[in-house]
């Protein structure tokens, strides 16, 4: 009964965390959706208490992944206790919310997954996600004709007619829609009628004209093709190997567009302020804390000391730091074009300015026992993955949020159970489910 309770927690926590926001919160998305994943985390805990603290031993799995995820954290730890700011590490700071306390919940509902989860209750994680992201795209499609109900609260107008539905930022909707994209390719392999959203959501990816979105389907549809690439011609998958063909010829169309040219982008470094300006700053942090960095969430609070101002007439010394909010705050009042979050947008440079040299060695080797684990696997693990690298993709030019980060650690930990060895109990198990159910067995 327990382990049906935090099934079905784990599954409303995913829901609850990509579609919740709430108006009464002045950090109307992140903030409410950081309410909303520790108060699951919660209720998660009490029932697994009631179940007796149950922890399947997942070394024993995957000695590798389970040794990175390990180091990785702890390098974390390590960062928060060296921080600038040890406080705002652990909580986060304002507007962001993803500390290091958050990466302990998100590490205890990846533990609490593979835990509770088998193979065969994977699908209900995935229905969740997908069909989640199905819900938010009515809201992103009503912000891009005018409709939002939320209108007088004047966000509708701040990205003119880029949407961001319940994400709070186009960037961040996109970079969702990007990670559900190869989930519904899994589901068109087992059904071919979800293949009839694959359209809904990329028109929706379209209306936020997030330009790593699109990178990210590219790159993620290259990925399930190659893995995939010796039962891609087969005619029992004819119908994912057209819709993967299809993400591909839209992405790179779409991404080869003059208004969403990543490739503009990059050509036109010397007149793009934000990206002259972002992206050395963040190296000049990375610099100037080589080793643990400046710890999670701290770098809105020195980045006014090491913002590159050749183009921003602005310039400040060393803010005084409240509750994460700096003289930078004060400085975008003066100047909007400011206002880029304190962030690289670049996440291994980001990596960097918040946990070092250190911090970015061990999460590459997360990345490497992740993807060593999944290689050349059945469809399930290479979706699930490709979705993990979706994001891992669009965040070079983005960084994650709660819901993003959340769905980060879900996807792996689904991703560890789709290749777990299963126990002779568990093969036992599933022999006398489908012989019950008449099932072939073979």
């Amino acid at each position: 009964m327990n382990s049906r309770t935090i099934q079905s927690l784990i599954c409303g926590l995913i829901v609850c965390a990509i579609l919740y926001f709430d108006t009464r919160f002045f950090s109307t998305f992140d903030l409410a959706k950081a309410v909303c994943v520790y108060a699951f985390v919660l209720m998660i805990f009490f029932f697994w208490w009631l179940d007796g603290c149950k922890v399947r031993p997942y070394v024993k799995d995957n000695p590798l992944l389970a040794v990175s995820v390990f180091c990785f954290v702890a390098v974390n730890f390590v960062a928060m206790i060296n921080a600038v700011n040890p406080w705002i590490s652990f909580k986060g700071a304002f507007l962001r919310y993803t500390g290091f306390g958050f990466m302990i919940a998100c590490l205890f509902v990846f533990t609490m997954i593979v835990t509770y989860f088998k193979r065969e209750h994977l699908k209900y994680l995935i229905n969740s996600i997908v069909w989640s992201g199905v819900a938010t795209i009515p809201y992103g499609v009503a912000q891009y004709y005018g409709l939002d109900p939320y209108a007088s609260l004047g966000w509708s107008t701040v990205f003119g007619h880029r949407v961001f539905s319940t994400f709070g930022n186009p960037v961040f909707f996109g970079a969702f829609l990007s990670i559900v994209i190869p989930l519904v390719v899994y589901k068109t392999s087992q059904c071919k009628w979800y293949a009839l959203l694959i359209p809904a959501f990329l028109a929706c990816l379209y209306f936020t004209k997030c330009r790593a979105g699109f990178v990210a389907v590219v790159v993620s549809s290259g990925y399930i093709i190659f893995m995939q690439r010796e039962s891609f011609f087969k005619n029992k998958n004819l119908m994912w190997g057209v819709v993967i063909v299809f993400l591909m010829f839209v992405g790179v169309n779409f991404a080869s567009n003059e208004n969403l040219s990543m490739y503009k982008k990059f050509t036109t470094l010397k007149t793009d302020p934000r990206t002259t300006e972002i992206w050395p700053t963040g190296l000049k942090i990375a610099r100037a804390y080589p080793v643990l960095g400046v710890g999670q969430d701290n770098i809105r609070s020195v980045w006014c000391k090491y913002l590159v101002s050749s183009v921003f007439p602005y310039t400040c010394s060393m803010p005084t730091v409240i509750d994460g909010a700096t003289e930078w705050d004060a400085a975008i009042q003066h100047e909007p074009l400011l206002n880029c979050q304190a962030m690289s947008h670049q996440d291994l440079i980001d990596r960097v300015c918040e946990t070092g040299l250190i911090g970015l060695a061990f999460y590459l080797f997360m990345l490497y026992a992740f993807f060593k684990m999944t290689w050349r696997k059945d469809m399930l693990t290479t979706c699930l993955s490709a979705s993990v690298l979706a994001y891992v993709a669009q965040n070079q030019f983005s960084f994650g949020t709660v819901p993003l980060i959340l769905l980060w650690w879900v996807l792996m930990a689904m991703t560890f159970v789709a290749c777990k060895p299963q126990t002779a109990k568990e093969l036992n198990d599933k022999l006398k489910f489908l012989k019950n159910s008449g099932r072939n067995i073979s």
